[in-house]
């Protein structure tokens, strides 16, 4: 199942579900849209995908939206 949510990070998170109450098996991330611009560099995208891969639940899976 696919969620879109364009909410603060945290709450997004919370769409992916727990172990015990699964939820989504992917949420949109808008991150490289609201926290990267033209001029970000490797820094700033690795920091953004380590932010986002270090929250997910294990077994779901990562998405990028980036336009």
């Amino acid at each position: 199942m696919m969620t879109e949510c364009y909410a603060p990070f945290d709450l997004t998170m919370d769409y992916y579900g727990t172990k015990e109450k699964p939820g989504a098996h992917f949420s949109f991330n808008f991150l490289a849209i609201t926290e990267l611009n033209r001029t970000s560099d490797a820094q700033q995208w690795k920091m953004v995908v380590d932010k986002w891969m270090s929250a997910m639940t294990d077994g779901r899976w990562p998405n990028w939206v980036v336009s």
